[in-house]
């Protein structure tokens, strides 16, 4: 989502800073440009194996309403950067679990943490504790707590 906004600030301030960067991109339309890989659609068990191998997942999406590929980059150890959209602040918990950087400072925030390995790691296992959050068992969990309180509600009225 948004793509080719992203390519430019990888070509233009990412590739300039980081020479040997690469981009990867998994989507219908290849992208352009020196040091850009286009995967195009790929398996479950390849984006899996995409999000393990990346040291930075980045989705500028200005709107996400949950954002699952944000919970799939942490639950692989990938550190994340992101448009501050619902689905991201919810995941990100407003920046706690990745970075939330506004159009004009996506760039440098990614050149960041790609320079900044002990940053990019903390962010890594940040993450990973809070992709639990959104394990089955936890939601299981949650909607069982939700229910016994609308029944206990329920029983009291």
């Amino acid at each position: 989502k948004r793509g080719s906004f992203f390519v430019f600030f990888f070509l233009n301030q990412i590739r300039f800073a980081i020479p040997n960067a690469e981009l990867w991109t998994v989507a219908d339309q290849p992208m352009e440009g020196e040091g850009i890989i286009n995967f195009g659609k790929v398996s479950l068990e390849k984006l899996c194996e995409l999000y393990q191998r990346a040291w930075v997942f980045c989705m500028p999406s200005t709107y996400e309403g949950f954002g699952v590929p944000y919970v799939e980059a942490i639950a692989s150890g990938t550190a994340v950067v992101a448009s501050p959209n619902p689905g991201a602040k919810e995941v990100l918990a407003v920046g706690k679990y990745g970075i939330l950087a506004e159009d004009q400072d996506l760039g440098n925030q990614i050149i960041r943490l790609l320079q900044d390995q002990t940053l990019r790691m903390s962010y890594e296992q940040k993450g990973l504790l809070r992709a639990q959050d959104f394990s089955w068992d936890s939601v299981v969990q949650q909607y069982e707590a939700l229910y016994q309180e609308l029944i206990d509600k329920f029983r009291k009225s």
